[in-house]
């Protein structure tokens, strides 16, 4: 999954540079028992449902959840 951090990360603006002002890239990892059991079998996306609007939270964990 690629997410542009430019508005979630307060003093980020635009690309990142290394010391030498090379470009950079920002490479995060997360694992959980929840995204491996909700990964596509080529691991490439996650089934993981949208946000239906009125939802409540305990009822199942969208995209849009924070």
């Amino acid at each position: 999954m690629e997410e542009i951090l430019t508005s979630e990360v307060p003093g980020l603006y635009g690309g990142l540079k290394d010391a030498e002002s090379s470009p950079s890239t920002y490479v995060w990892y997360l694992s959980s028992d929840f995204l491996d059991s909700h990964v596509r079998a080529d691991r490439t996306a996650f089934e993981i449902s949208e946000r239906v609007p009125g939802t409540p939270l305990i009822e199942d964990v969208s995209m849009d959840d924070n």
